[in-house]
């Protein structure tokens, strides 16, 4: 029998793998075509389960590698203090791996250490008129900032 985190990692990762796909990451299974995706938060959420899934955590960090430009760096950083230091350990190392196989400059903890990730490539660019992708669509009109997450909201 499983125990309860594994379980728990199992359906997070299945969760994150659904989502990523709708923004254009290589997997097979679609269940969020009509839902919100909050980009920063699957971030976070793929960063935190990385051990669990290595290669979702791989295919999000290709994805990310090729279309950093869409992520709000500060709704990052917002989100990295309210979760604490057992949040911005993970989210260290997948940010120190993005910067240093990219052109982003994502924030991290001083001596972060890269994880070990070669781009497979295979991340399609997102498909901005998707109801999923509604909040991608509006920051490539309005930027990247509170403009965009505000017309997305309302």
């Amino acid at each position: 029998m499983k125990n309860l985190s594994t379980e728990i990692d199992y359906h997070l990762a299945g969760l994150a793998w659904s989502l990523w796909t709708e923004l254009g990451v290589a997997g097979v299974v679609r269940q969020h075509e009509s839902c919100l995706i909050a980009l920063e938060e699957l971030i976070v959420l793929t960063a935190i389960i990385a051990d669990a899934d290595p290669r979702l955590c791989d295919e999000a960090l290709d994805w990310c590698s090729r279309y950093h430009h869409f992520v709000s760096i500060s709704r990052l950083k917002t989100l990295i203090k309210c979760f604490g230091e057992s949040v911005s350990q993970p989210f260290s190392a997948f940010a120190a791996t993005l910067n240093s196989v990219s052109m982003a400059d994502w924030p991290l903890e001083t001596g972060a250490i890269p994880l070990k990730f070669k781009p497979s490539g295979k991340s399609q660019p997102p498909q901005c008129e998707l109801p999923a992708l509604l909040s991608l669509r509006l920051r490539a009109l309005f930027g990247v900032g509170a403009r965009a997450d505000l017309i997305t909201f309302f």
